[in-house]
């Protein structure tokens, strides 16, 4: 069955033309809406991929690291150092023979400083400057880690962990959401069953009161039944417009939660009132059990306990040393006497850094990770034992509104038999309006019971499914 409610409740929702759209919403669908276009679906997807990023960032730090450098430097005054200067300055006009000087490379520090050494006793020396003015280098450095303790190694887990965390967090996080949208889904249905009781109430009392007006007026009966049914009229007419109202609140309330325009044209179908379990055998021990163990928040939980092992693991490798090896070639000309000359080398080597005493820093850390370790237990054995609480009470949630539909379709049986008796009884002259009134109410609030038992059962056996609960526990990860 279907229900289009912009045609029925026309100050529900605005009408455009008569080609726009009609959307459909039938529970699968709302929960798929839920789950596209919610707020909190967008939230918690947004932090599955922060943490994806998160991830992808502690891997990278396990591999080599890859750096360019360039470096300018200029000196107002050239250093110098005392050796070969003034007329034996290494020139042609020197003492020296000009042939040994053929062979000497004169802008090689090292040469420079041996010179000094050999000749500076001999002939006497002035302040030699030494290296460039002007100093510029240009490289690039490989640097690899190849041990810290396990603390890159366990970091990447952490991440790794607080990825799989929010995935599973994302799924209980539709799961709940998908209840709520359908929780605001069938109370939407509900106030429109409520307003079409209210109608049906309306119209019947309406032919009433016609019928009885007739009759007062050919002297059948007193003005006082017709009295009374007009008052029955206007109590009608009241409880009309607060069901109308309800509906407007309820459609406004869905289509915020499901990120919809405000005008936006639907009808709902309710077929799934038609087919409502009847049958509902009670779950075991060992299948609320498994339920419990497949639950995404009992899955978040457990990578979250191994999150905190893992921080211990990390605190724990405080004590032992870290080693990592580097590779750098240089083209500079900081080694040459000259601005321009630029020349290459490498180097290699590893660093190794070992903290000997921190102050009992990290046993310190080691304990508090442990504490929380004990805390988190206690919660998480804690949260299990909520949860099997919670699952076993809607599951008699479920059996009692059973047992209660049940008993609304036999009261509606019941009343409609007892309004057509009254009825008869009442054309009869055998019973009072009053009590042909009361049957009458008796009946409209029947069918408003048993429209709403039908939907608690619905709701009850989906609250089932989900099982939600709002037990938090220490140390989570967004």
């Amino acid at each position: 069955m279907k229900i289009l409610f912009a045609c029925v409740l026309p100050l529900v929702l605005s009408l455009h033309t008569f080609a726009d759209e009609i959307l459909t919403l039938s529970p699968e669908h709302v929960c798929e809406l839920a789950a596209q276009h919610s707020t909190h679906a967008h939230l918690s997807n947004l932090a599955v991929q922060r943490n994806e990023n998160a991830a992808r960032g502690a891997r990278a730090a396990l591999g080599p690291v890859v750096s360019l450098n360039y470096s300018y430097t200029y000196l107002s005054e050239r250093p110098e150092i005392d050796g070969l200067g003034g007329e034996f300055a290494l020139d042609s006009q020197t003492l020296m023979d000009t042939s040994l000087l053929s062979v000497i490379d004169t802008g090689d520090i090292a040469v420079l400083g041996l010179l000094n050494t050999v000749f500076g006793e001999l002939f006497g020396s002035e302040p030699l400057p030494i290296g460039p003015q002007e100093m510029q280098s240009l490289g690039v450095q490989v640097a690899q880690p190849l041990f810290a303790g396990f603390r890159l190694l366990n970091a990447y887990k952490i991440a790794a962990y607080s990825l799989q965390i929010s995935k599973h967090k994302y799924d209980r996080m539709l799961a709940e959401n998908g209840l709520l949208a359908l929780q605001l889904f069938w109370g939407h249905v509900a106030a429109h069953k409520t307003y079409l009781s209210a109608v049906e109430n309306r119209q019947w009392l309406e032919r009433l009161e016609r019928d009885q007006q007739a009759l007062f007026e050919s002297g059948a009966i007193l003005e006082l039944d017709v009295l009374r049914t007009s008052n029955a009229v206007a109590q009608a007419k009241l409880a009309e417009m607060k069901a109308m109202h309800a509906i407007r609140s309820s459609a406004e309330a869905l289509l915020v939660f499901l990120n919809l325009p405000p005008d936006t044209q639907f009808e709902v179908d309710t077929s799934s009132l038609k087919s409502i379990k009847t049958a509902f055998p009670k779950p075991t021990d060992g299948e609320i059990n498994r339920r419990i163990e497949q639950r995404d928040d009992i899955l978040a939980a457990s990578l979250q306990r191994l999150q905190l092992q893992t921080k211990y693991d990390i605190e724990r490798a405080g004590y032992y040393p870290s080693l990592s090896a580097f590779w750098s070639y240089d083209y500079s000309n900081q080694y040459t006497q000259s601005d321009t000359r630029k020349e290459g080398s490498w180097r290699v080597g590893a660093l190794m850094n070992w903290t000997i005493f921190d102050w009992g820093k990290s046993w310190r850390e080691m304990q508090q990770t442990r504490i929380e370790l004990e805390a988190f237990d206690a919660r998480y054995c804690l949260l299990k034992a909520h949860i099997k609480t919670r699952i076993n009470e809607l599951a008699r949630t479920v059996k009692e509104n059973m047992a209660a539909l049940e008993i609304a379709r036999e009261a509606v049986a019941n009343a409609r038999r007892a309004l057509e008796i009254s009825r008869l009884r009442y054309e009869e002259n055998m019973i009072t309006n009053t009590e042909l009134l009361t049957s009458r109410k008796e009946l409209t609030e029947a069918h408003i019971l048993l429209s709403q038992m039908k939907i608690k059962v619905i709701l009850s056996q989906e609250e089932l499914s989900v099982a939600p609960v709002s037990l938090n526990l220490p140390g989570s990860r967004p």
